[in-house]
């Protein structure tokens, strides 16, 4: 199974109601890992293009200027390979989700699962136009009765 985070944009305020939800897969890219520069590039993802270069500049730079040996280097790039692995998912998917909120994480074989499931759930979780941190949608989630771990005073 594996994990993808749901990502909503509120509607705007230009007449549309509609949600913008995209659903990203949690985890390691292996493919960001093994193939970084030509990754990027493939996806088209030129800004990070940008900063990738400038971070393999950086550690060229203080390689060089703390003679250090090509062993070094390599393993430093390494680690950037790594860090792209771990952020791959997240950069494939910046242009949906930015200025978007993390509202579900959920448990599905694959992205058509992980819709289906948000899709029947979703109504029961909450209303659709409130925000999950109102307290008026937590009140009408709790249950009237229960304090805590004790029942209310009423009933004893």
């Amino acid at each position: 199974m594996r994990v993808y985070s749901v990502y909503e944009k509120q509607p705007s305020f230009d007449g549309s109601q509609q949600y913008q939800r995209t659903f990203v897969p949690e985890g390691f890219s292996w493919s960001a890992y093994a193939f970084g520069p030509f990754w990027i590039l493939y996806n088209r993802l030129w800004r990070v293009g940008a900063g990738y270069l400038g971070a393999v500049l950086a550690v060229l730079l203080a390689v060089w200027s703390l003679n250090l040996s090509a062993m070094n280097f390599l393993v430093l790039i390494g680690m950037l390979h790594f860090l792209l692995g771990l952020e791959g998912f997240q950069l494939l998917h910046s242009g949906p989700i930015q200025k978007s909120v993390c509202s579900a994480l959920i448990f599905a074989q694959s992205n058509d699962d992980a819709e289906l499931c948000f899709y029947a759930t979703a109504p029961l979780l909450l209303d659709q136009t409130q925000s999950m941190a109102s307290p008026q949608v937590l009140k009408e989630m709790a249950p009237a009765d229960i304090l805590g771990l004790f029942s209310s005073t009423s009933k004893l």
